[in-house]
Formats: C-alpha cells, structure tokens, sequence
C-alpha cells in the first residue's frame, strides 16, 4: 500500500501481509492511499476485507490486476495529487500493464458526478460510506455487473472486528477516532 502526502512522503510502505497462496491477476490489488492517516486507515480497512475475501495486496501497481487509488478532497493540492495519480494509473491501463482501476475516497465522495464524467478512465468509484462492500464490488464487477458507481452509504464507521491490515511497522498503528475531513 502506497502512502504520499502532498510535497511531503514519497517513501511507499508496504502493506504487513503475507499472501499464503498465489492469487490470478483478477485477485491482486494494489492500494495508492492519499491525504491523511484517516484515509490511510480507510485504505487498511479496505484491505482487510478484501484478503478476508480471497484477495492478495501486493506492493506494486504492475503485479495487481486492480489499482485501488483511496483519494483525498480536501485541500487543493490534495485534489491535484489525487487527479494526477488517477491519470498516472490510468496510463497503465491503457497499456495493458494493469486490468482496472478503482477510484476510492473523500474526492470521489465529494465530487462523484464529476468525476465520472470527466475520468472515464476509472472502471469504479467508491462512495466513503462503502468501504465495507469492496470486495463484493469488485468481485461482481469481475462476473459482468457494468455498475460503476457505488455511492449508497453516506458513512462508514468500522467496529472492533472490523477486519484490517496494518501497513505501518508492527508496534505501531493509526487510530482512526472520527470521520470526514
């Protein structure tokens, strides 16, 4: 899982999960989570339910079969390195080098009319209220379900069995203790 806060981090920690068994390409997914810790713990909770569903989070977008972007829209430059992330990622769909690409988080949440228009590029958007449901999105879009928005759920709040997985080293994770910007 990929972590950046604008003009600050471009160190990409990975995720602390080891895959028991070698997944296909429709089953990896790489995460590319912007802004703030909040979204960072999103981005964590999203990956927990996708490997308690059978799928593997690798470290690099070209071994994934899906890019999962986990957007910030809070601030200006946040919403330029979420842009311009969705645009770099969509490159490589275009060539081949990834299958789809799922736009996530408080942007998509914020602007979604907008960005469905303007970014035909993404296969899937995300509403923050459905982060729970990921995997049930992304294995019906995989079996032919041409829905490519998922905005339903104004909120999602996790609870203690909540599943996730850390990304940070192991004596330390983010508390994540409200929601929204």
């Amino acid at each position: 899982m990929e972590e950046a806060k604008p003009s600050q981090q471009k160190s990409n920690p990975t995720i602390d999960h080891q895959p028991t068994n070698h997944q296909p390409a429709n089953k990896k997914i790489h995460f590319i989570s912007l802004g703030c810790p909040k979204n960072l713990v999103d981005s964590e909770i999203m990956a927990g339910t996708l490997v308690q569903n059978g799928f593997e989070i690798v470290g690099e977008a070209e071994q994934s079969g899906t890019v999962i972007i986990n957007t910030c829209g809070f601030i200006e430059d946040s919403k330029k390195e979420s842009i311009d992330r969705i645009l770099e990622m969509s490159q490589l769909k275009e060539s081949g080098q990834i299958g789809r690409l799922v736009v996530a988080g408080c942007l998509t949440q914020r602007y979604r009319e907008d960005l469905v228009t303007e970014l035909p590029e993404a296969d899937i958007f995300v509403g923050s209220g459905e982060f729970q449901n990921i995997a049930t999105i992304l294995s019906d879009h995989q079996a032919g379900n041409p829905a490519k928005t998922f905005f339903n759920l104004p909120t999602f709040l996790q609870r203690e069995n909540t599943p996730r997985v850390n990304s940070q080293p192991r004596h330390r994770a983010y508390l994540k203790i409200s929601e929204g910007c």
